[in-house]
């Protein structure tokens, strides 16, 4: 991962934990106003806390949406509910590119992929590709 600016790390953990429970998310409009910094610098920070720091952040993309600290089990299976639907959307935009590709005359065999935690698996038609991070 990029290089984070502890400050701004700080600043964005402080704003978010004034924000308890998936009721009272702050969204990141709100975190911009704070913070000059883009929309991707702060979700690049925002899962840095989670992914590194092991921050209980959650988010939801249904009203009221943004990030909250999780503070019950409800809240856990919000933010795990959110995260298994940009799962599924992401499957699906792989399946549509393979399908555009096929129409465009591209031959494309299917591919699925799998994340194990030191590597990303491939399955190509009859084949496995393990790229190595």
């Amino acid at each position: 991962m990029t290089q984070i600016d502890e400050k701004q790390k700080q600043k964005i953990l402080e704003l978010i934990q004034e924000h308890l429970g998936k009721s009272n998310p702050i969204q990141v409009d709100e975190i911009i106003r704070e913070i000059l910094l883009p929309d991707r610098g702060i979700r690049r920070i925002v899962q840095y806390l989670i992914n590194e720091d092991k921050y209980p952040i959650g988010s939801t993309t249904k009203g009221p949406y943004g990030f909250f600290m999780i503070v019950s089990f409800e809240d856990y299976l919000e933010a795990v509910k959110n995260l298994t639907n940009r799962k599924e959307k992401l499957k699906e935009r792989v399946n549509s590119l393979r399908e555009a590709c096929i129409r465009d005359g591209i031959q494309v065999p299917k591919v699925e992929f799998f994340d194990a935690k030191t590597k990303t698996i491939f399955k190509i038609s009859n084949s496995v590709v393990i790229y190595l991070k």
